[in-house]
């Protein structure tokens, strides 16, 4: 079983560089908007696999039989812990005014979720805790590195906001309430991470407010966990399903997703079900009374393209693994200060997600 925690974003500025050989932005500051998707286990993962190809044999005057369905139930058993590595890979270049800005990232959580036992009304109790956290970014040629488990090397002073918001997400945990259809019915503890976070500093904890919300949390989760069809599938049946990932400062991407089974294959001595997952739309969106001092007044956002693979362990009723790989791009208009810019973007996503019981 996974879970899926929050993104946390932070906004910071930092001063341009003054050096001669990299142009200025207009003004004294270049806002830097840094993700950190705190995903147990993300909800989009994969590249493309081909599809399921049956075994060759000679057939004379007959038809192949159907090919058999399967159920991709979901399991939640008591007293099990599982861990979940996710690596997210960013690279992104912002166009405004003729002049590219780039920031690329490359980050690592641990997180660790552990099943309670059922509770006197049937409810299921889930414990979300992320463990560790290590990451580079690099944005306008500085380079940014935090590491959870050596958390008192020294970092360079104007990025204390971005390594303060990384060590303050390191032990944060709480609790996903299943009921017995599986199916998320609260979220209990979140006002823990709210205290730790008021610790730091007034905007860390005016983000964290937003992003630790028990509302939020319960909605991605039940986007997760619902993501599978009731009924049995065969090899080649395909289902569409409408997703939304909290990007933080009021923004979400709403995407449309077609999810195909492709059928049976080996790994490591197990046989898993293998699900192909594609992004065929996107909405981005932004609240208009979030905060920040950058509102996105019109996009034409649009995937590029995009691939992606689940694999299930029907046995252990939970995904294992899973990959992503989005390219976004598309034209933005932003209203600073009273100011409309036009901008362009070309983002691209990478994700690899490995889940394993523990002890």
């Amino acid at each position: 079983m996974t879970l899926v925690g929050p993104n946390l974003t932070i906004a910071y500025q930092i001063p341009n560089h003054q050096g001669p050989e990299r142009p200025r932005t207009s003004g004294h500051w270049t806002q830097i908007i840094l993700g950190y998707p705190l995903e147990g286990f993300p909800m989009n993962l994969s590249p493309l696999l081909s599809r399921f190809a049956p075994a060759l044999g000679v057939v004379l005057l007959s038809i192949a039989p159907a090919q058999a369905q399967v159920s991709l139930v979901l399991k939640h058993p008591e007293n099990q812990a599982t861990q979940t590595e996710t690596e997210v890979k960013l690279q992104q270049t912002m166009t405004i005014m003729g002049q590219e800005i780039q920031t690329s990232s490359d980050q690592t959580i641990l997180t660790r979720q552990a099943n309670g036992q059922r509770r006197a009304d049937g409810n299921l109790p889930v414990e979300a805790t992320i463990e560790a956290v290590k990451g580079t970014a690099i944005i306008q040629g500085m380079t940014i590195s935090f590491d959870s488990e050596k958390p008192d090397a020294e970092a360079d002073p104007r990025f204390k906001p971005i390594t303060d918001s990384m060590k303050m997400i390191v032990g944060i945990s709480y609790t996903l309430v299943f009921d017995q259809t599986g199916k998320v019915v609260a979220v209990e503890g979140t006002e823990k991470a709210l205290e730790k976070a008021s610790q730091t500093s007034p905007e860390l904890a005016e983000a964290a407010k937003a992003r630790f919300s028990a509302d939020k949390i319960k909605q991605t989760a039940n986007d997760q966990f619902g993501r599978f069809p009731e009924a049995p599938v065969r090899p080649g049946e395909t289902w569409t399903r409408k997703e939304v990932q909290e990007l933080g400062m009021g923004q979400t991407f709403t995407y449309e997703k077609t999810y195909e089974y492709v059928g049976p294959v080996e790994k490591d001595g197990k046989t898993l079900d293998k699900i192909n997952v594609k992004v065929s739309s996107l909405n981005y969106s932004q609240d208009p009374n979030a905060g920040g001092p950058a509102k996105v007044t019109k996009n034409d956002l649009k995937i590029d393209s995009s691939e992606g693979t689940l694999l299930f362990d029907r046995n252990e009723g939970r995904v294992v693994e899973g990959t992503e790989k989005q390219h976004i791009t598309g034209s933005l208009t932003l209203e600073v200060m009273g100011q409309s810019i036009d901008a362009g973007l070309d983002l691209t996503i990478e994700e690899h997600s490995n889940i394993k019981p523990v002890k």
